[in-house]
């Protein structure tokens, strides 16, 4: 099983990095990170968002090989899309996967594709409710799944959200949750341009 592992921002980042709380939730927009550096798993990405990201962006949810952490409830409006107060930013959840070179790419997209599922069951969405980041705006992202990196496309993906298989098997389990703390300084460097 598969932990969403909570690591939720303060009020004051949430303040600070999102439009505040009354996200829908109508859509799940699937990010990647942009950043192949080693060490830029999912808890790199959690701790620079807990200490207040240096850049003007925020997502809900990290992705990568062994985890699943959540920065933002799902009903915070994150600045992820480059839409402003468009429906990408003010309606949608934001996935980031991570693509760092010392992880098992392969399986990040898995445990992204188990956490979308989750999702759409969770607030009652169909599949055409996945988006990418490019539907909200012009950028090639999640440019990896749109460039059939590995042998997985985004239609690989959407196959493995709906559990119809594709390339690479999604992985038959559940999702859970359990609280973190939040560090008071990061355990990891981000430098990625991801949303």
């Amino acid at each position: 099983m598969v932990t969403i592992k909570q690591q939720l921002v303060s009020r004051d980042i949430i303040d600070k990095r999102s439009y505040g709380h009354g996200n829908p939730c109508k859509y799940i927009t699937i990010h990647q990170t942009g950043n192949t550096s080693i060490g830029a798993n999912a808890q790199a990405h959690a701790n620079i968002q807990s200490i207040l990201n240096p850049r003007q962006a925020s997502w809900h949810y990290q992705v990568d090989d062994k985890e699943i952490i959540q920065s933002f409830d799902d009903k915070v409006r994150c600045w992820h899309a480059t839409d402003g107060t468009g429906p990408g930013n003010t309606s949608s959840i934001a996935i980031e996967i991570c693509i760092n070179s010392d992880g098992d790419y392969k399986r990040a997209v898995q445990n992204a594709a188990m956490l979308t599922k989750h999702l759409l069951t969770k607030h009652k969405l169909g599949i055409d409710k996945v988006k990418q980041h490019r539907d909200w705006y012009a950028k090639d992202c999640p440019a990896q799944l749109r460039g059939g990196y590995k042998g997985i496309t985004w239609n690989d993906f959407i196959k493995m959200v709906k559990g119809e298989g594709g390339k690479v098997e999604a992985p038959k389990t559940q999702v859970g949750s359990v609280k973190v703390e939040a560090p008071t300084k990061p355990s990891g460097s981000y430098t990625g341009d991801s949303i």
